[in-house]
């Protein structure tokens, strides 16, 4: 299958996670630069600032979080395709595609597609529940769009979500919930000497019970021309309770490991961490088969790189021996 560019982006964002035991995902590129610093330490030229406390009332247990698969196939996927919230149409016909690692997606193009691109692929559906969704013929503007502003562009991202919940498309149940996080600017475009904001991309995080859920889960809906729904990421599952998980790792121990992890990465000088959070991590992406999702400290940190910029990132320790 091949990729228009904003896929490629996503793609790329999600293979970071393949780090081994802590997985850093760069979200945007904000700061957020509250508080001060309560400790400054170095670790071999590695330094780290906690502007931020520490997560106290950490329980002795909780429950891993095991995935559960749905049903799918052509049929259902066709039927979620032609009906309410997608409306994609009703002349298509629905795919799949067996990765390296034995996941099957399901996607749709419309009947009679040759050549699979960003540009024809509609809808794709993994076993797991992802949802990614793209606006039919959308891959961009060449000029610049009228875009909503950022609070009526959450209230149309919410709208879509509720459509999806009502019609019970693909979406997880309670105890998962979904709750508002930021908007942020999507992909941006520079053409004929103008600069543009190609959508907004209105970002929603998953919890368990009230814990956060990191890495790779969470939801992003684009927010287009005159608040047209571009495009939906949809990295959610179905989660059931299951084995207690020992919280073995204190948040102070957390923060050791963090440091003596992060000095792999030879590019990173400066760590600032501006929040501190106990929940769960997911560590593999939609193209990887997750058994179970774990618990752990996320740690929000603004890192400063050799040629001195900085970048937003998300960083996990594993909460358990």
């Amino acid at each position: 299958m091949g990729f228009n560019k904003q896929e490629k982006i996503i793609c790329a964002l999600l293979l970071l996670s393949a780090i081994a035991f802590v997985a850093v995902f760069s979200v945007d590129n904000q700061t957020n630069n509250t508080g001060t610093s309560l400790l400054g330490s170095q670790q071999s030229g590695l330094i780290i600032d906690l502007n931020c406390t520490l997560p106290t009332s950490i329980p002795n247990q909780i429950p891993s979080l095991k995935v559960s698969t749905r049903p799918i196939n052509n049929e259902i996927v066709l039927e979620i395709a032609s009906n309410k919230p997608f409306y994609i149409g009703t002349q298509l016909e629905v795919r799949n595609y067996t990765w390296i690692n034995g996941t099957t997606e399901f996607y749709v193009v419309p009947i009679g597609t040759t050549t699979i691109d960003g540009s024809t692929t509609l809808l794709r559906l993994f076993p797991e529940g992802q949802v990614q969704y793209y606006a039919p013929g959308w891959t961009g503007y060449t000029t610049a769009p009228k875009l909503p502003s950022k609070e009526d562009a959450k209230i149309i991202a919410d709208d879509f979500l509720s459509q999806i919940k009502q019609s019970k498309t693909f979406i997880p149940t309670l105890p998962i919930e979904i709750t508002f996080k930021d908007v942020v600017s999507g992909m941006e475009t520079t053409a004929n000497d103008t600069h543009w904001i190609d959508y907004w991309c209105v970002i929603y995080e998953l919890k368990y019970n009230n814990l956060p859920i990191g890495g790779n889960s969470d939801v992003r809906v684009w927010i287009g021309d005159k608040g047209e729904i571009v495009g939906l990421v949809a990295n959610w599952r179905d989660l059931k309770a299951s084995n207690p998980v020992t919280i073995g790792i204190t948040p102070e121990e957390a923060l050791d490991q963090l440091g003596n992890h992060l000095k792999i990465m030879t590019v990173v000088t400066k760590i600032a961490v501006q929040n501190v959070s106990f929940g769960y991590w997911a560590d593999k992406t939609v193209l990887e088969n997750t058994e179970y999702i774990m618990p752990a400290y996320i740690f929000d940190c603004v890192v400063t790189l050799l040629d001195g910029s900085q970048q937003r990132m998300f960083v996990y320790v594993p909460a358990y021996k």
